[in-house]
């Protein structure tokens, strides 16, 4: 049966608290000295408490813990501070990593978004008429990075252009010789070059074009 997780506020009761207090104490010095002992590394716990007038802490020998405490001032400020945290700069570091997350995840539901719009469009369910610029712009950098990893399997398989269906032929550019190439720029500067790839929008004004069955 898995544990209810603990609301983390302050508890509100005198007597659960100072029970909290001490089982989390307890458990905080276990975790500890395990962790010195399985990897080991000096560490040090002090704990102060409201219940007891002198702080808890381990190693329990008194020399133990002066000599990692000593250890600890004969760094410099900068080594001191590098690893160090208080509650302020962890909320910092946590509120941080989750406001990367939501962006992460803000930008995944707009791809989601936009790739279910771009199915729309090619079952004929919306109309581009019907879309805002920013929908367009949105469609086209979709239509543009999946165009490109298509490109780039079709590369990595070796797979000839002319084995696509006819579709894909028209959308997907052919690999050009190298007289091609050089008659296609000297088009280009002429203004009549017409061997250029087809752009995303012109792939979305095709779609947009084709007829409905």
């Amino acid at each position: 049966m898995s544990r209810k997780k603990v609301k983390l506020e302050l508890i509100a009761d005198e007597t659960a608290r100072r029970t909290t207090f001490r089982k989390r104490k307890k458990g905080l010095v276990k975790k500890v000295s395990e962790l010195s002992t399985l990897c080991g590394v000096n560490a040090l716990a002090i704990v102060y408490g409201p219940y007891d007038p002198n702080p808890d802490f381990w190693p329990s020998s008194p020399s133990d813990a002066k000599g990692v405490i000593t250890r600890f001032k004969n760094m410099s400020e900068m080594d001191q501070a590098k690893k160090m945290m208080n509650q302020q700069e962890f909320l910092r570091e946590r509120i941080g990593k989750f406001k990367d997350k939501l962006k992460w995840q803000l930008r995944e539901n707009q791809v989601l978004e936009t790739t279910k719009l771009m199915y729309e469009c090619l079952t004929g369910n919306k109309d581009l008429q019907d879309l805002s610029y920013e929908a367009l712009g949105d469609l086209t950098w979709l239509i543009e990075k999946r165009m490109k990893e298509i490109q780039n399997r079709i590369t990595d398989i070796g797979m000839p252009i002319s084995t696509l269906p006819p579709l894909a032929q028209q959308f997907m550019p052919m690999p050009k010789l190298d007289h091609e190439k050089k008659n296609n720029a000297d088009g280009d500067n002429d203004g009549q070059g017409s061997g250029r790839d087809k752009t995303a929008m012109e792939v979305l004004l095709s779609i947009g074009n084709q007829p409905s069955s």
